[in-house]
């Protein structure tokens, strides 16, 4: 309904397409995970922490916005487990945080990303 209504009035035409893009995969550390199976659940977040009963996928998500680019889950773990994720951005990063508290890293690479491409857009119409 948004997207026809956005359509109609600003005449907005968009289209997915795959970029390869910088990204964050989201691998096993050398010394293996640090994480416990759960059951199913949900993930609370604030400013320097994540908590909640998770997919890897589902946390790899939520890491995305505070590193600003997309994370990939490339561990292989399959499952539900429990994180417990905090981290002081001035005193130690969110990375080494990762390793240490969950026994899990983040290696820079590159891959197709689904982005949304605006081909037009006017201004609106008169009502």
């Amino acid at each position: 309904m948004l997207q026809t209504l956005l359509a109609d009035r600003f005449k907005l035409a968009v289209r997915h397409e795959a970029r390869e893009l910088p990204v964050y995969a989201l691998v096993v550390a050398k010394n293996g995970p640090k994480l416990r199976a759960a059951e199913g659940g949900s993930m609370s977040s604030g400013p320097s922490m994540l908590r909640g009963q998770v997919p890897l996928s589902e946390l790899a998500h939520y890491l995305s916005p505070s590193l600003g680019r997309t994370v990939l889950d490339r561990t292989g773990l399959a499952g539900t487990f429990e994180i417990k994720l905090e981290w002081m951005p001035d005193e130690e990063s969110l990375f080494t945080a990762i390793q240490e508290q969950l026994g899990l890293r983040l290696e820079s690479t590159k891959a197709a990303v689904d982005v949304l491409v605006i081909d037009r857009a006017e201004k609106p119409s008169e009502n």
